[in-house]
Protein backbone atom coordinates (compact mmCIF):
# COMPACT_ATOMS: atom_id res chain seq x y z
CA UNK A 1 0.00 0.00 0.00
CA UNK A 2 2.77 2.54 0.95
CA UNK A 3 4.51 1.82 -2.45
CA UNK A 4 1.15 2.27 -4.66
CA UNK A 5 0.96 5.53 -2.70
CA UNK A 6 4.70 6.81 -3.48
CA UNK A 7 3.68 5.76 -7.13
CA UNK A 8 0.48 7.53 -7.24
CA UNK A 9 2.13 10.88 -5.89
CA UNK A 10 5.23 10.41 -8.15
CA UNK A 11 2.85 9.96 -11.43
CA UNK A 12 0.89 13.03 -10.27
CA UNK A 13 4.30 15.02 -9.69
CA UNK A 14 5.21 13.96 -13.06
CA UNK A 15 1.87 15.00 -14.93
CA UNK A 16 1.85 18.30 -13.36
CA UNK A 17 5.46 19.25 -14.40
CA UNK A 18 4.83 18.17 -17.38
CA UNK A 19 2.34 20.68 -17.95
CA UNK A 20 2.93 23.53 -19.77
CA UNK A 21 1.33 26.12 -17.89
CA UNK A 22 3.94 26.68 -15.02
CA UNK A 23 7.58 27.80 -14.84
CA UNK A 24 10.22 25.71 -13.86
CA UNK A 25 13.00 27.10 -11.07
CA UNK A 26 16.36 25.98 -11.77
CA UNK A 27 19.32 25.50 -8.55
CA UNK A 28 22.77 25.80 -10.28
CA UNK A 29 25.02 23.28 -9.38
CA UNK A 30 27.74 24.04 -11.22
CA UNK A 31 28.22 27.55 -13.50
CA UNK A 32 31.56 26.51 -15.59
CA UNK A 33 33.91 28.61 -13.00
CA UNK A 34 35.07 27.17 -10.02
CA UNK A 35 36.37 23.53 -11.31
CA UNK A 36 38.37 22.71 -8.56
CA UNK A 37 35.14 22.18 -6.59
CA UNK A 38 35.44 18.89 -8.54
CA UNK A 39 37.28 16.01 -7.23
CA UNK A 40 38.57 12.57 -8.86
CA UNK A 41 37.82 11.02 -4.92
CA UNK A 42 41.27 8.76 -5.87
CA UNK A 43 44.42 9.22 -3.73
CA UNK A 44 47.69 9.59 -5.86
CA UNK A 45 48.34 5.96 -6.25
CA UNK A 46 45.09 4.91 -7.71
CA UNK A 47 45.19 7.48 -10.01
CA UNK A 48 48.75 6.67 -11.09
CA UNK A 49 47.73 2.82 -11.79
CA UNK A 50 44.43 3.89 -13.42
CA UNK A 51 44.99 6.07 -15.25
CA UNK A 52 48.12 7.50 -17.33
CA UNK A 53 46.91 11.04 -17.55
CA UNK A 54 44.47 12.63 -15.34
CA UNK A 55 43.66 16.54 -15.22
CA UNK A 56 40.89 18.65 -13.53
CA UNK A 57 41.01 21.69 -15.13
CA UNK A 58 39.71 25.12 -15.43
CA UNK A 59 38.92 26.35 -19.11
CA UNK A 60 37.88 29.33 -20.29
CA UNK A 61 35.69 30.63 -23.55
CA UNK A 62 33.32 29.58 -22.31
CA UNK A 63 34.13 28.63 -18.84
CA UNK A 64 34.13 25.05 -18.04
CA UNK A 65 35.19 22.23 -16.05
CA UNK A 66 37.67 20.36 -18.58
CA UNK A 67 38.20 17.05 -17.67
CA UNK A 68 41.33 14.71 -19.35
CA UNK A 69 42.36 11.05 -18.85
CA UNK A 70 43.59 8.09 -20.61
CA UNK A 71 42.81 4.82 -18.80
CA UNK A 72 45.68 1.93 -18.22
CA UNK A 73 43.36 -0.93 -17.17
CA UNK A 74 39.90 0.47 -16.16
CA UNK A 75 36.78 1.32 -18.04
CA UNK A 76 34.95 3.90 -16.56
CA UNK A 77 35.83 7.40 -14.65
CA UNK A 78 33.78 9.62 -12.44
CA UNK A 79 34.26 12.71 -10.78
CA UNK A 80 32.44 13.97 -8.34
CA UNK A 81 30.68 17.47 -7.60
CA UNK A 82 30.26 17.67 -4.00
CA UNK A 83 27.79 20.23 -3.66
CA UNK A 84 24.30 18.85 -1.87
CA UNK A 85 20.96 19.18 -3.23
CA UNK A 86 17.94 19.50 -0.75
CA UNK A 87 14.98 18.48 -2.34
CA UNK A 88 13.52 16.29 -5.17
CA UNK A 89 13.65 17.58 -8.77
CA UNK A 90 11.90 16.37 -11.93
CA UNK A 91 15.76 16.40 -13.84
CA UNK A 92 18.90 17.29 -13.56
CA UNK A 93 21.18 18.77 -16.93
CA UNK A 94 24.35 19.25 -17.75
CA UNK A 95 25.85 21.19 -20.39
CA UNK A 96 28.04 18.82 -21.77
CA UNK A 97 31.13 18.86 -24.78
CA UNK A 98 32.76 15.68 -25.69
CA UNK A 99 36.20 16.75 -27.57
CA UNK A 100 37.58 13.32 -26.95
CA UNK A 101 36.95 9.59 -27.71
CA UNK A 102 33.33 7.85 -28.06
CA UNK A 103 32.06 7.23 -24.65
CA UNK A 104 28.71 6.33 -22.73
CA UNK A 105 28.05 9.64 -20.33
CA UNK A 106 25.61 8.51 -16.62
CA UNK A 107 25.82 10.37 -13.42
CA UNK A 108 25.44 9.22 -9.73
CA UNK A 109 24.51 10.72 -6.28
CA UNK A 110 24.28 9.42 -2.58
CA UNK A 111 21.69 9.39 -0.83
CA UNK A 112 21.23 10.71 2.84
CA UNK A 113 21.12 6.66 3.78
CA UNK A 114 23.80 6.72 2.31
CA UNK A 115 23.03 4.40 -0.79
CA UNK A 116 24.32 5.07 -4.47
CA UNK A 117 21.62 6.12 -6.92
CA UNK A 118 22.49 6.53 -10.83
CA UNK A 119 20.86 7.14 -14.13
CA UNK A 120 20.54 5.41 -17.26
CA UNK A 121 23.25 5.97 -19.93
CA UNK A 122 23.64 8.70 -22.84
CA UNK A 123 25.80 8.05 -25.66
CA UNK A 124 28.43 10.54 -26.46
CA UNK A 125 30.11 10.68 -30.08
CA UNK A 126 33.80 11.39 -30.36
CA UNK A 127 34.55 14.99 -31.22
CA UNK A 128 30.63 16.52 -30.76
CA UNK A 129 29.27 19.78 -30.01
CA UNK A 130 27.71 21.29 -27.12
CA UNK A 131 24.64 19.44 -25.85
CA UNK A 132 22.45 19.28 -22.77
CA UNK A 133 22.22 15.86 -21.26
CA UNK A 134 19.03 15.67 -18.99
CA UNK A 135 19.05 12.93 -16.40
CA UNK A 136 14.72 12.53 -15.57
CA UNK A 137 13.59 11.87 -12.26
CA UNK A 138 11.99 9.04 -13.08
CA UNK A 139 15.55 7.24 -14.63
CA UNK A 140 16.85 7.34 -11.37
CA UNK A 141 17.67 3.97 -9.58
CA UNK A 142 19.55 2.06 -7.06
CA UNK A 143 22.86 1.06 -8.48
CA UNK A 144 23.53 -2.08 -9.07
CA UNK A 145 26.65 -1.82 -7.00
CA UNK A 146 24.88 -0.43 -3.85
CA UNK A 147 21.47 -0.98 -2.36
CA UNK A 148 18.66 0.69 -0.34
CA UNK A 149 16.99 -0.64 2.69
CA UNK A 150 14.03 1.66 2.29
CA UNK A 151 14.04 1.84 -1.51
CA UNK A 152 13.58 5.90 -1.48
CA UNK A 153 16.03 8.42 -2.58
CA UNK A 154 16.45 10.41 0.96
CA UNK A 155 17.41 13.93 0.70
CA UNK A 156 19.82 15.89 1.20
CA UNK A 157 21.89 14.34 -1.69
CA UNK A 158 25.69 14.67 -0.62
CA UNK A 159 27.05 14.57 -4.10
CA UNK A 160 26.39 15.04 -8.13
CA UNK A 161 28.97 12.60 -9.54
CA UNK A 162 29.32 12.53 -13.55
CA UNK A 163 30.64 8.99 -14.93
CA UNK A 164 32.45 7.86 -18.44
CA UNK A 165 31.24 4.36 -19.14
CA UNK A 166 33.32 2.05 -22.03
CA UNK A 167 36.01 4.27 -22.13
CA UNK A 168 39.56 2.06 -23.24
CA UNK A 169 42.90 1.72 -22.11
CA UNK A 170 45.05 3.88 -24.07
CA UNK A 171 42.49 6.51 -25.57
CA UNK A 172 41.85 9.97 -24.47
CA UNK A 173 39.35 11.58 -23.34
CA UNK A 174 37.98 15.06 -23.03
CA UNK A 175 35.30 16.18 -21.75
CA UNK A 176 33.85 20.34 -21.20
CA UNK A 177 31.25 20.78 -18.91
CA UNK A 178 29.71 23.93 -18.63
CA UNK A 179 26.40 23.86 -16.92
CA UNK A 180 25.06 21.35 -14.24
CA UNK A 181 21.27 22.54 -13.24
CA UNK A 182 18.79 21.08 -10.92
CA UNK A 183 15.43 21.38 -12.28
CA UNK A 184 12.35 21.77 -10.37
CA UNK A 185 8.56 22.80 -11.25
CA UNK A 186 8.09 26.82 -9.80
CA UNK A 187 6.98 25.81 -6.40
CA UNK A 188 3.78 27.36 -5.10
CA UNK A 189 3.17 30.64 -2.86
CA UNK A 190 1.75 30.59 0.86
CA UNK A 191 1.29 33.53 2.56
CA UNK A 192 0.99 33.14 5.99
CA UNK A 193 -2.40 35.25 7.39
CA UNK A 194 -2.36 34.25 11.45
CA UNK A 195 0.60 33.40 13.64
CA UNK A 196 0.78 32.91 17.33
CA UNK A 197 3.61 31.61 18.77
CA UNK A 198 4.91 31.43 22.02
CA UNK A 199 7.49 34.41 22.69
CA UNK A 200 9.38 32.07 25.46
CA UNK A 201 9.88 28.59 25.43
CA UNK A 202 11.53 25.89 27.76
CA UNK A 203 13.67 23.11 26.16
CA UNK A 204 11.63 19.68 26.77
CA UNK A 205 8.19 21.22 27.36
CA UNK A 206 5.43 21.50 24.49
CA UNK A 207 3.32 24.32 23.54
CA UNK A 208 -0.16 25.53 21.69
CA UNK A 209 0.49 27.01 18.26
CA UNK A 210 -1.88 28.57 15.74
CA UNK A 211 -0.91 29.22 12.42
CA UNK A 212 -3.31 29.91 9.52
CA UNK A 213 -1.90 29.98 5.58
CA UNK A 214 -3.16 30.68 2.19
CA UNK A 215 -1.47 28.38 -0.84
CA UNK A 216 -2.00 29.30 -4.32
CA UNK A 217 -1.69 25.90 -5.38
CA UNK A 218 -1.00 22.03 -4.45
CA UNK A 219 2.30 21.20 -3.09
CA UNK A 220 4.04 18.08 -4.58
CA UNK A 221 6.14 17.57 -1.30
CA UNK A 222 5.09 16.02 1.85
CA UNK A 223 5.61 18.20 5.17
CA UNK A 224 4.56 20.98 7.68
CA UNK A 225 7.49 21.74 9.73
CA UNK A 226 8.31 24.81 12.40
CA UNK A 227 11.68 25.66 11.54
CA UNK A 228 13.73 27.13 14.40
CA UNK A 229 17.28 29.10 12.87
CA UNK A 230 20.06 31.24 14.29
CA UNK A 231 22.16 32.86 12.24
CA UNK A 232 20.16 31.96 9.29
CA UNK A 233 21.20 28.29 9.52
CA UNK A 234 18.41 25.83 10.50
CA UNK A 235 18.95 24.40 14.12
CA UNK A 236 15.98 21.75 14.46
CA UNK A 237 12.19 21.14 12.74
CA UNK A 238 9.60 20.51 14.58
CA UNK A 239 6.23 18.76 12.37
CA UNK A 240 3.41 20.14 12.53
CA UNK A 241 -0.75 18.60 12.05
CA UNK A 242 -2.95 20.21 10.06
CA UNK A 243 -6.87 21.26 11.51
CA UNK A 244 -7.99 21.51 7.99
CA UNK A 245 -7.75 22.88 4.50
CA UNK A 246 -10.03 25.26 2.69
CA UNK A 247 -10.48 24.27 -1.03
CA UNK A 248 -11.18 27.05 -3.35
CA UNK A 249 -9.92 29.49 -5.81
CA UNK A 250 -6.19 30.76 -4.84
CA UNK A 251 -6.80 33.12 -3.32
CA UNK A 252 -9.26 31.21 -0.73
CA UNK A 253 -7.48 28.26 -0.65
CA UNK A 254 -6.30 27.95 3.35
CA UNK A 255 -4.60 25.73 5.61
CA UNK A 256 -4.84 26.26 9.51
CA UNK A 257 -2.78 24.38 12.02
CA UNK A 258 -3.26 23.87 15.74
CA UNK A 259 -1.91 21.65 18.42
CA UNK A 260 1.19 21.46 20.39
CA UNK A 261 4.71 21.29 19.94
CA UNK A 262 7.44 20.16 21.25
CA UNK A 263 11.07 21.89 21.87
CA UNK A 264 14.09 19.18 22.09
CA UNK A 265 15.18 18.64 25.26
CA UNK A 266 18.58 19.14 24.50
CA UNK A 267 18.14 22.72 22.02
CA UNK A 268 20.37 25.66 22.86
CA UNK A 269 19.67 28.45 24.82
CA UNK A 270 19.43 31.95 22.82
CA UNK A 271 16.62 33.73 20.64
CA UNK A 272 15.82 31.95 17.22
CA UNK A 273 14.38 32.67 14.29
CA UNK A 274 10.41 30.40 13.81
CA UNK A 275 9.66 29.92 9.81
CA UNK A 276 7.46 27.75 8.16
CA UNK A 277 7.85 25.39 6.08
CA UNK A 278 5.31 24.23 4.28
CA UNK A 279 6.33 21.18 1.33
CA UNK A 280 8.67 22.87 -1.44
CA UNK A 281 6.14 26.22 -1.21
CA UNK A 282 7.89 29.49 -1.11
CA UNK A 283 6.62 31.42 2.47
CA UNK A 284 5.72 34.57 2.81
CA UNK A 285 5.54 35.05 6.46
CA UNK A 286 4.80 38.01 9.15
CA UNK A 287 4.80 41.22 7.03
CA UNK A 288 5.68 39.13 3.74
CA UNK A 289 8.86 38.36 5.23
CA UNK A 290 10.25 36.03 1.80
CA UNK A 291 12.04 33.09 4.26
CA UNK A 292 8.79 32.47 6.02
CA UNK A 293 9.99 34.00 9.21
CA UNK A 294 6.96 33.99 11.71
CA UNK A 295 8.50 35.76 14.66
CA UNK A 296 10.99 35.28 17.21
CA UNK A 297 11.06 32.47 20.34
CA UNK A 298 13.50 33.16 23.70
CA UNK A 299 14.93 29.50 24.52
CA UNK A 300 15.46 28.46 27.83
CA UNK A 301 18.12 25.51 28.02
CA UNK A 302 17.99 22.62 30.00
CA UNK A 303 21.22 22.54 32.67
CA UNK A 304 23.07 19.57 31.98
CA UNK A 305 24.16 17.25 34.86
CA UNK A 306 27.58 16.39 35.50
CA UNK A 307 29.08 13.17 33.17
CA UNK A 308 32.55 11.49 34.26
CA UNK A 309 34.22 8.88 32.33
CA UNK A 310 36.95 6.40 33.26
CA UNK A 311 38.73 3.06 32.55
CA UNK A 312 39.11 0.85 35.70
CA UNK A 313 39.95 -2.51 36.18
CA UNK A 314 36.54 -4.21 36.50
CA UNK A 315 36.60 -8.12 37.35
CA UNK A 316 40.33 -8.18 35.97
CA UNK A 317 39.57 -6.57 32.24
CA UNK A 318 39.77 -2.81 31.52
CA UNK A 319 36.33 -1.53 31.33
CA UNK A 320 34.46 2.00 30.68
CA UNK A 321 32.52 3.33 33.52
CA UNK A 322 30.12 6.58 33.18
CA UNK A 323 29.28 7.94 36.38
CA UNK A 324 30.36 5.41 38.49
CA UNK A 325 28.56 2.57 36.17
CA UNK A 326 30.61 -0.24 34.29
CA UNK A 327 29.49 -0.12 30.52
CA UNK A 328 30.50 -2.93 28.01
CA UNK A 329 31.71 -0.07 25.66
CA UNK A 330 29.75 -1.33 22.37
CA UNK A 331 29.24 1.78 19.79
CA UNK A 332 27.33 2.19 16.87
CA UNK A 333 30.49 4.61 14.82
CA UNK A 334 29.11 6.29 11.84
CA UNK A 335 30.13 8.82 8.84
CA UNK A 336 26.52 9.05 7.59
CA UNK A 337 23.97 10.33 10.82
CA UNK A 338 20.98 9.11 10.38
CA UNK A 339 17.72 9.53 12.91
CA UNK A 340 16.04 6.47 11.48
CA UNK A 341 19.34 4.04 12.37
CA UNK A 342 19.83 5.80 15.44
CA UNK A 343 16.57 4.92 16.55
CA UNK A 344 16.91 1.25 15.45
CA UNK A 345 20.47 1.09 17.68
CA UNK A 346 18.04 2.66 20.13
CA UNK A 347 15.17 -0.20 20.41
CA UNK A 348 18.52 -2.36 20.33
CA UNK A 349 19.82 -1.27 23.62
CA UNK A 350 22.58 0.57 22.11
CA UNK A 351 23.60 3.55 24.23
CA UNK A 352 26.66 4.82 22.97
CA UNK A 353 27.37 6.39 19.73
CA UNK A 354 30.11 8.20 17.72
CA UNK A 355 30.29 10.00 14.31
CA UNK A 356 32.59 12.54 12.23
CA UNK A 357 33.47 15.87 13.59
CA UNK A 358 36.92 18.52 14.45
CA UNK A 359 38.02 21.18 16.44
CA UNK A 360 39.73 22.86 12.66
CA UNK A 361 39.30 20.72 9.30
CA UNK A 362 38.37 17.17 8.68
CA UNK A 363 40.09 15.15 5.88
CA UNK A 364 38.12 12.58 3.59
CA UNK A 365 35.19 15.15 3.38
CA UNK A 366 33.86 13.75 7.05
CA UNK A 367 32.34 16.69 8.66
CA UNK A 368 32.78 20.45 7.85
CA UNK A 369 35.51 22.43 8.33
CA UNK A 370 35.15 24.43 11.68
CA UNK A 371 38.13 26.83 11.94
CA UNK A 372 36.76 28.80 9.31
CA UNK A 373 38.75 32.16 9.73
CA UNK A 374 41.98 32.73 12.18
CA UNK A 375 39.52 33.90 14.63
CA UNK A 376 36.30 31.90 14.03
CA UNK A 377 34.73 28.71 14.09
CA UNK A 378 31.72 26.88 13.46
CA UNK A 379 30.62 24.16 15.33
CA UNK A 380 26.77 24.14 13.97
CA UNK A 381 27.19 20.60 12.51
CA UNK A 382 28.25 19.14 15.36
CA UNK A 383 25.16 20.49 16.94
CA UNK A 384 23.48 19.21 14.95
CA UNK A 385 24.62 15.89 14.87
CA UNK A 386 24.15 15.43 18.27
CA UNK A 387 20.54 16.49 18.36
CA UNK A 388 20.09 14.13 15.65
CA UNK A 389 21.01 11.68 18.29
CA UNK A 390 19.83 12.94 20.86
CA UNK A 391 16.18 13.37 19.41
CA UNK A 392 16.50 9.82 18.35
CA UNK A 393 17.89 8.51 21.72
CA UNK A 394 17.56 10.83 24.57
CA UNK A 395 19.60 8.45 27.00
CA UNK A 396 22.64 8.39 24.29
CA UNK A 397 26.30 9.00 24.92
CA UNK A 398 28.47 9.63 22.73
CA UNK A 399 32.31 10.65 21.87
CA UNK A 400 32.85 12.78 18.83
CA UNK A 401 35.43 11.03 16.56
CA UNK A 402 37.62 14.12 15.78
CA UNK A 403 39.91 14.60 12.37
CA UNK A 404 42.79 16.59 13.55
CA UNK A 405 44.01 18.54 10.14
CA UNK A 406 44.38 22.13 9.30
CA UNK A 407 42.30 24.32 7.07
CA UNK A 408 44.11 25.04 3.26
CA UNK A 409 44.16 28.71 4.42
CA UNK A 410 46.30 27.99 7.25
CA UNK A 411 48.66 25.64 5.74
CA UNK A 412 48.52 28.20 2.38
CA UNK A 413 50.13 30.56 5.38
CA UNK A 414 52.39 27.83 6.81
CA UNK A 415 54.79 26.84 3.77
CA UNK A 416 57.31 25.22 6.11
CA UNK A 417 55.27 23.44 8.14
CA UNK A 418 53.82 21.34 5.61
CA UNK A 419 54.46 17.46 4.65
CA UNK A 420 56.90 17.39 1.38
CA UNK A 421 57.31 14.11 -0.55
CA UNK A 422 59.82 13.06 -2.20
CA UNK A 423 59.26 12.11 -6.14
CA UNK A 424 61.80 9.97 -6.86
CA UNK A 425 64.02 12.35 -7.69
CA UNK A 426 65.27 13.88 -4.02
CA UNK A 427 63.58 17.22 -4.54
CA UNK A 428 60.60 17.76 -2.50
CA UNK A 429 57.18 18.71 -3.00
CA UNK A 430 54.25 19.21 -1.48
CA UNK A 431 52.04 16.30 -0.40
CA UNK A 432 48.43 16.90 -1.19
CA UNK A 433 45.93 14.75 0.99
CA UNK A 434 42.20 13.35 0.07
CA UNK A 435 40.04 16.75 -0.92
CA UNK A 436 43.12 18.71 -2.54
CA UNK A 437 44.70 20.17 0.69
CA UNK A 438 48.20 20.24 1.85
CA UNK A 439 48.83 17.93 5.18
CA UNK A 440 50.17 20.02 7.79
CA UNK A 441 53.59 17.87 9.00
CA UNK A 442 52.79 16.39 12.92
CA UNK A 443 56.77 18.14 13.54
CA UNK A 444 55.12 21.18 13.29
CA UNK A 445 54.68 23.29 16.47
CA UNK A 446 52.90 25.84 15.20
CA UNK A 447 50.18 23.46 14.06
CA UNK A 448 50.41 21.43 17.33
CA UNK A 449 49.52 24.78 19.39
CA UNK A 450 46.45 25.69 16.79
CA UNK A 451 45.10 21.98 16.63
CA UNK A 452 45.62 22.41 20.66
CA UNK A 453 43.77 25.72 20.76
CA UNK A 454 40.83 24.33 18.22
CA UNK A 455 40.47 21.40 20.45
CA UNK A 456 40.17 24.13 23.62
CA UNK A 457 37.10 25.94 21.38
CA UNK A 458 35.33 23.14 20.60
CA UNK A 459 35.26 21.46 24.20
CA UNK A 460 34.56 24.90 25.66
CA UNK A 461 31.85 24.89 23.14
CA UNK A 462 30.23 21.40 24.43
CA UNK A 463 30.69 22.18 28.06
CA UNK A 464 28.47 25.10 27.45
CA UNK A 465 26.45 23.31 25.82
CA UNK A 466 22.72 21.23 26.93
CA UNK A 467 24.37 17.89 26.04
CA UNK A 468 27.65 18.33 27.53
CA UNK A 469 26.47 15.57 30.20
CA UNK A 470 26.27 13.33 27.15
CA UNK A 471 29.58 13.55 25.89
CA UNK A 472 31.67 11.05 27.69
CA UNK A 473 35.13 11.96 25.73
CA UNK A 474 36.66 12.02 22.58
CA UNK A 475 38.69 9.86 20.29
CA UNK A 476 41.45 11.74 18.32
CA UNK A 477 42.32 10.71 14.81
CA UNK A 478 44.79 12.00 11.86
CA UNK A 479 46.55 10.88 8.74
CA UNK A 480 45.56 8.31 6.62
CA UNK A 481 42.46 6.56 7.16
CA UNK A 482 42.37 8.59 10.88
CA UNK A 483 44.42 5.65 11.95
CA UNK A 484 47.76 8.29 12.57
CA UNK A 485 49.24 6.24 9.66
CA UNK A 486 51.84 8.66 7.73
CA UNK A 487 50.50 10.91 5.53
CA UNK A 488 50.87 9.33 1.94
CA UNK A 489 50.84 5.67 3.38
CA UNK A 490 47.69 4.68 0.88
CA UNK A 491 49.33 6.71 -1.91
CA UNK A 492 52.48 5.09 -1.74
CA UNK A 493 54.14 8.56 -1.24
CA UNK A 494 57.36 9.03 1.05
CA UNK A 495 57.38 11.84 3.87
CA UNK A 496 57.73 14.05 5.19
CA UNK A 497 60.70 16.48 4.31
CA UNK A 498 59.33 19.41 5.55
CA UNK A 499 61.20 22.14 6.94
CA UNK A 500 59.45 21.64 10.74
CA UNK A 501 60.56 17.58 10.27
CA UNK A 502 64.10 17.94 9.07
CA UNK A 503 64.63 20.07 12.25
CA UNK A 504 62.97 17.64 14.47
CA UNK A 505 64.48 14.79 13.04
CA UNK A 506 68.16 16.39 13.94
CA UNK A 507 66.90 17.37 17.29
CA UNK A 508 66.08 13.87 17.92
CA UNK A 509 69.30 12.40 16.35
CA UNK A 510 71.34 15.08 18.76
CA UNK A 511 69.39 13.73 22.25
CA UNK A 512 70.17 9.96 20.77
CA UNK A 513 74.05 10.23 19.56
CA UNK A 514 74.89 13.52 21.99
CA UNK A 515 78.05 14.05 19.63
CA UNK A 516 79.00 14.34 16.27
CA UNK A 517 81.45 11.96 16.50
CA UNK A 518 79.10 9.65 17.46
CA UNK A 519 76.79 10.22 14.82
CA UNK A 520 79.43 9.65 12.33
CA UNK A 521 80.46 6.52 13.50
CA UNK A 522 76.81 4.99 13.21
CA UNK A 523 75.82 6.54 10.09
CA UNK A 524 79.15 5.97 8.41
CA UNK A 525 79.94 9.19 7.18
CA UNK A 526 83.19 10.70 8.59
CA UNK A 527 81.31 14.42 7.02
CA UNK A 528 77.96 14.23 8.70
CA UNK A 529 77.16 16.81 11.86
CA UNK A 530 73.65 17.67 13.40
CA UNK A 531 73.78 20.55 11.92
CA UNK A 532 73.47 18.57 8.21
CA UNK A 533 71.85 15.34 8.50
CA UNK A 534 69.25 15.39 6.29
CA UNK A 535 66.01 13.07 5.89
CA UNK A 536 67.24 9.96 3.90
CA UNK A 537 65.83 10.04 0.21
CA UNK A 538 63.00 7.79 -1.35
CA UNK A 539 65.39 5.62 -3.20
CA UNK A 540 67.57 5.22 0.00
CA UNK A 541 64.21 4.35 2.05
CA UNK A 542 63.26 1.99 -0.57
CA UNK A 543 66.60 -0.04 -0.61
CA UNK A 544 66.98 -2.95 1.38
CA UNK A 545 69.38 -5.47 2.75
CA UNK A 546 66.28 -8.24 2.88
CA UNK A 547 63.34 -8.14 1.91
CA UNK A 548 62.25 -4.82 3.93
CA UNK A 549 64.93 -5.28 6.85
CA UNK A 550 67.48 -2.68 6.54
CA UNK A 551 71.14 -3.85 7.52
CA UNK A 552 72.55 -1.53 10.26
CA UNK A 553 75.90 -1.21 9.10
CA UNK A 554 74.73 0.15 5.82
CA UNK A 555 71.23 1.33 6.52
CA UNK A 556 71.68 3.59 9.56
CA UNK A 557 70.13 7.03 8.36
CA UNK A 558 66.96 5.06 7.51
CA UNK A 559 66.70 2.75 10.78
CA UNK A 560 66.97 6.41 12.45
CA UNK A 561 64.65 8.12 10.72
CA UNK A 562 61.89 5.10 10.93
CA UNK A 563 62.73 4.91 14.71
CA UNK A 564 62.36 8.43 14.60
CA UNK A 565 58.79 8.51 12.93
CA UNK A 566 57.34 6.31 15.61
CA UNK A 567 58.31 8.35 18.44
CA UNK A 568 56.93 11.66 16.06
CA UNK A 569 53.48 9.72 16.25
CA UNK A 570 53.45 8.69 19.54
CA UNK A 571 54.76 12.20 20.76
CA UNK A 572 51.71 14.00 18.71
CA UNK A 573 48.88 11.33 19.86
CA UNK A 574 50.35 12.07 23.16
CA UNK A 575 50.53 15.65 23.15
CA UNK A 576 46.64 15.85 21.93
CA UNK A 577 45.56 13.33 24.41
CA UNK A 578 46.97 15.13 27.50
CA UNK A 579 45.96 18.77 26.34
CA UNK A 580 42.44 17.17 26.17
CA UNK A 581 42.83 15.14 29.37
CA UNK A 582 43.79 18.49 31.12
CA UNK A 583 40.80 20.18 28.97
CA UNK A 584 38.46 18.35 30.84
CA UNK A 585 40.01 17.69 34.05
CA UNK A 586 40.61 14.57 33.82
CA UNK A 587 36.77 13.72 33.63
CA UNK A 588 36.48 12.31 29.94
CA UNK A 589 38.36 9.52 28.05
CA UNK A 590 40.76 9.77 25.67
CA UNK A 591 41.31 7.67 22.49
CA UNK A 592 43.17 7.01 19.31
CA UNK A 593 43.60 4.45 16.98
CA UNK A 594 47.38 3.17 17.16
Amino acid sequence: MKRMGMIAALLAWIAFVASPTHAVEREVLFDGTGAAAWDTSRDAARLASEFSLSQVLQATNPPALLWRFVPRNVHFNDLFLMKPIARPFTAIRVKVRNEGAALQFAAKTRDADGSEWTTQRVALPSHSDWTWVEFPWRQWHIAPWSGDADGRLDFPLSAFTIIAFDVNPGEQYQLRVARVEVVRPDPPTATVIRAVLPRTVRAGRSYVVHLTSNLDRPCREAGDFLLFRREGARMFALPLTRLDVTHGPAAERAIRWSGRIEIPLYASGGTYQVALQLGEARVKGKGGNPMGVLGAVQVQPRVPGKTVAEVKVYHGTPTLFINGKPMNGMAWATYSPSPDVFRDFARAGVQLYTFAATPTESGYGLSKTAWVAPNRYDFSQLDERAMMLLQANPHAYFFPRLYLHAPKWWSDAHPNDIVLMDPGDGKPVPFIHAGGKPAPSWASEAWRRATLAGLRKLIAHIEASPYADRVIGYHITSGTTEEWMMWGANENEWVDYSPVNVARFRQWLRKKYKTDTALQQAWHDPKITFADANIPTKVQRQAAALGALQDPASGRPVIDYNLYTSDLVADTILTFARGIKQMTHGEKIVGAFY
